[in-house]
């Protein structure tokens, strides 16, 4: 996939669970998105045993506990590092630090994103070290911007930093299909 340039209404990578769609989430959004090198889905919940080990290892203080006491990211206050130390505190196994890639998500603009109103605005590609996020001209002389899925390594900083909330990081269906 060259560049995802997914802004507004176009959710169409977004996939939805037959419980999003009861709670009224149709767009996806709401999803929780567990700390790096979860195991999948079930089997997480089946390992982890709510200890907070991993919560309070994060420096960055983005992990936070969800209402039923599992572990979850919470990307605006701030990015992942990709540290690896929630997964090395994990005592029972649902955080496994590994060679492989520590999870597929990746953000998402939305159509109130400054630029794609009109205003000049680009600090969430000036958050983004891996520069997976750049600016294209569009009609009317503002940039819109694009996720570069290919260069995007999850950290969520961009979504921290956007002023308008704008971002918001998903699991794209092109990787669910390959897990």
């Amino acid at each position: 996939m060259m560049g995802a340039f997914s802004v507004g209404g176009d959710m169409s990578d977004v996939p939805i669970t037959r419980s999003q769609f009861l709670r009224g989430d149709i767009s996806g959004l709401r999803s929780i998105i567990r700390p790096p090198w979860s195991v999948p889905g079930a089997q997480f919940l089946s390992v982890c045993n709510r200890c907070g080990e991993c919560i309070r290892r994060c420096g960055q203080r983005v992990v936070e506990q969800n209402i039923l006491g599992y572990p979850r990211m919470n990307f605006s206050r701030g990015e992942c590092t990709l540290c690896g130390d929630c997964a090395t505190a994990c005592p029972t196994g649902a955080l496994v630090r590994n060679d492989s890639p520590p999870w597929t998500i990746k953000p998402r603009v939305h159509m109130s994103c400054l630029s794609v109103k009109g205003t000049v605005c680009r600090v969430c590609a000036e958050q983004c070290e891996s520069e997976a996020i750049r600016f294209h001209s569009a009609r009317g002389g503002v940039s819109h911007p694009a996720i570069l899925d290919e260069l995007c390594h999850g950290c969520g900083a961009c979504v921290s930093a956007c002023p308008v909330q704008a971002i918001r990081m998903i699991v794209p269906v092109n990787a669910l299909i390959k897990n």
